[in-house]
């Protein structure tokens, strides 16, 4: 790294967190209601880049004459939602890192049910900035929301690194937004610990 560090961004899901009973709600209702491929891709897509109060409100930009009953789902997205743990390591990490006095980001693809996780982990105190990919109407790798986050942090992205556990939404995504280096963590299971 040419530049002097002033902060660390991470990914949330398979980085600081995971999910300790997944249902795969959203793959579910999917195949469930016979949703075609292109639908099921707009379907991840929406989820993932709109805000929305429920699964009928999500289900109605893919398809507004579909009608079914999508309270079993919702009821998934809240199991799992609640069974979402951090990995033992993450709260001394994130306060290390702190305590150097450098800023800290999350950047995170996710559908709106799962932002509730870092409150009820109580991390929020953690982040300087927070952008998830359901506020921003973007999703990673694309740089804008790299850069966005690098504005929000009024940091320039070449002294800014990034924490994930995907090559291609975290390392290349910072690498093309310039910031200073991103970093594969490798994956454990900690789940059974």
């Amino acid at each position: 790294m040419n530049h002097q560090l002033e902060a660390i961004c991470f990914d949330l899901f398979g980085t600081l967190v995971y999910i300790s009973k997944p249902t795969n709600p959203y793959l579910k209702m999917s195949q469930d209601i016979g949703l075609s491929d292109i639908e099921n891709d707009n379907l991840k897509h929406q989820a993932l880049t709109q805000n929305f109060s429920s699964l009928q409100e999500l289900i109605k930009t893919i398809n507004p004459n579909l009608r079914v009953d999508l309270s079993p789902y919702e009821s998934m997205v809240k199991d799992e939602v609640d069974s979402i743990v951090c990995f033992p390591q993450t709260r001394q990490i994130l306060q290390t890192i702190k305590d150097k006095n450098l800023k800290i980001g999350l950047i995170s693809n996710l559908a709106t049910p799962y932002k509730k996780a870092v409150d009820n982990l109580q991390l929020n105190n953690f982040f300087d900035t927070i952008t998830f990919s359901c506020d921003c109407g973007l999703r990673k790798p694309n740089p804008k929301i790299f850069e966005q986050t690098a504005q929000k942090l009024n940091i320039s992205p070449n002294k800014i690194i990034m924490v994930g556990d995907k090559l291609k939404n975290d390392v290349q995504g910072a690498k093309n937004a310039n910031f200073s280096d991103g970093l594969l963590i490798d994956k454990f299971n900690f789940s059974s610990q």
